[in-house]
Formats: structure tokens, C-alpha cells, sequence
């Protein structure tokens, strides 16, 4: 069993505005700029995020349920990451991100219109018919071990809200 890892972008509009929004679109994602000042913006609002959602009782418990079906394992890390996580990640890092993850040995494009289909094939040779295409190698995501017993992870809240998780590996 492995599990390829892959980055998800979706995009749309109307056909009358769908060769300028495809190319705004594949620029974006083929030359970000990582700017520091952007990626400063958007770390303090996941920071911003992650503070409300420590509060919230369907988010402690979505991710108390999380860490506690799949403990040990990558997938007991909560989605948004961490304060700590959050925190330490680096512009020079996403960069790296970006190389592996959306470079054409790993992009999947799915295109969807109403437009004539070898007109939006010639916009996808323009825009990535030229690009190289390095070898992917997709870190691999582990089976979790199934177990036959109960767990249990009680967290308290100062709310008048109870949210109860239950499942099992299948």
C-alpha cells in the first residue's frame, strides 16, 4: 500500500474569460514569488486561525480524535499544523515545497469547458509544454496499524458544547 502525496489548486470561470484566467491561473502556480512580507500575512492568519480553533470544541475534539485513532503515525498531525509548525516554516522552504509538489512530474491537470478541446490543449502546451521535468519521488504515506481496543482522549473546555468522535481504522 502507498499513497502518493499531491497538492490541490482549483480554478474557475466563464468561457468568455477563460484564456486570461488560465494563464493568470498557471502563473500562479508555476512562479510564485513567496514574497516575505506576503508569507509573514499569511502565516500571522493561520496563526490567527489556530488560536480560535484552540478554543473551539469541534476542532480540539476533530483533532483530539485524530491523534488519538492514528497516534504515532503522520496522520495524528493536525491538517493546519501547529503554532510551533506554523511558525518555524520558512519562505526558502515553501520554495522547496513548490519544486516538489507542483512541478509537471507531479501535477495531475484536469481542465473542464465548453470551449473546443484542442483550443485549451494549445493554452496547456504554451503554458507547461516547455517546462522540464525533473523526477518525483512522493514521500509515501504508511497504512495505519489496525487495533482491537478502545481509546480514549477526554480534553476539557470552559464550554457548554460537547462533541463526541468515534471510529476505527478500517
Amino acid at each position: 500500500y502507498t499513497q502518493r502525496a499531491y497538492s490541490f489548486m482549483k480554478f474557475e470561470t466563464i468561457d468568455d474569460f477563460a484564456e486570461k484566467g488560465f494563464n493568470l491561473f498557471t502563473e500562479m502556480i508555476l512562479y510564485p514569488s513567496f514574497d516575505s512580507t506576503d508569507v509573514e500575512n499569511v502565516r500571522n492568519s493561520m496563526l490567527g486561525l489556530l488560536g480560535r480553533n484552540a478554543s473551539s470544541p469541534r476542532e480540539v475534539a476533530l483533532n483530539a480524535f485524530h491523534s488519538t485513532l492514528f497516534e504515532g503515525e503522520a496522520y495524528a498531525k493536525p491538517i493546519m499544523g501547529s503554532p510551533m509548525t506554523v511558525s518555524s516554516i520558512t519562505a526558502e522552504e515553501l520554495r522547496n515545497y513548490h519544486a516538489m509538489f507542483y512541478s509537471p512530474s507531479n501535477m495531475i491537470l484536469s481542465i473542464v469547458t465548453n470551449l473546443p478541446a484542442d483550443q485549451v490543449k494549445q493554452w496547456v502546451d504554451n503554458r507547461f509544454g516547455r517546462l522540464s521535468y525533473p523526477p518525483f519521488s512522493s514521500p509515501e504515506a504508511q497504512r495505519p496499524e489496525p487495533f482491537f481496543k478502545t481509546k480514549i482522549n477526554h480534553t476539557e473546555l470552559e464550554k457548554q458544547q460537547i462533541y463526541l468522535y468515534m471510529g476505527c481504522v478500517l
